[in-house]
């Protein structure tokens, strides 16, 4: 059936539970009456795009509203880029039953600090609550007692591509962080440089001119050397 679709902060009533889609009294009812209201009821929603579609769980009612609407937290209309200001969605009920219990998911975190808080009891607690995950979906996870949102891409999930998440003991497995890079490799210490060896003085080279054939030079005391000469007086002859 044909619904109008809101973010949450439109209902008259604040719920702290920002894992399930709420509805009017009247849808709400219709909805657990259909499935016999013994086991969790789910929602298909179609996109309006008429290509795909995403489910999330059934919570309790809105009073005071008699118009068919449902009421989705931003988170869950941001991760189906969805506005949620009243635009017309699709949307079938179905119990849980109708899926299978998840024996494996795979998730693959999109910012590695997630890696850095203790947020594995509150991720599955979060996962119980929503009770359903598919295959191939990236969603985005509040996680209220680390004041953090999580981004998440559902890498794989079995025994389908839609499974029914139920109690604490949810099979979880991660796979490296979207930004994760790998390590550098350091380089190996160079090793120490050989010592280099003395440079070697040549001998002088010979003469290109024979002993013998030398020119002798007279060789002359450098010094002092008296006068000799004769000498006259000023006025002398």
């Amino acid at each position: 059936m044909d619904c109008q679709l809101y973010s949450d902060c439109y209902a008259d009533e604040v719920t702290e539970d920002q894992f399930v889609v709420r509805a009017t009294q009247e849808l709400w009812s219709k909805w657990m009456q259909e499935n016999h209201g013994t086991t969790r009821v789910f929602l298909r929603i179609f996109h309006p795009d008429g290509d795909a579609s995403f489910i999330v769980a059934l919570g309790n009612p809105v009073t005071g509203i008699t118009e068919n609407r449902v009421f989705m937290p931003q988170w869950m209309l941001a991760s189906n880029r969805l506005d949620g200001f009243g635009e017309t969605v699709t949307i079938e009920a179905f119990e849980s039953d109708s899926l299978p219990k998840a024996t494996r998911i795979v998730l693959r975190p999109i910012d590695s600090s997630l890696f850095d808080a203790d947020f594995m009891p509150v991720l599955e607690a979060a996962f119980s609550r929503m009770g359903v995950l598919q295959q191939g979906r990236q969603i985005q996870v509040p996680i209220a007692e680390l004041g953090i949102t999580v981004d998440l891409f559902v890498a794989k999930t079995e025994p389908e591509i839609e499974v029914y998440l139920d109690g604490d003991e949810i099979p979880l497995e991660f796979e490296q962080a979207v930004d994760y890079r790998e390590p550098l490799i350091p380089l190996p210490p160079l090793a120490p440089l050989a010592p280099r060896p003395d440079t070697p003085i040549p001998d002088e080279p010979l003469s290109l001119i024979p002993d013998s054939e030398m020119p002798m030079f007279a060789h002359e005391t450098i010094g002092f050397k008296p006068f000799q000469g004769r000498g006259n007086r000023l006025g002398d002859s």
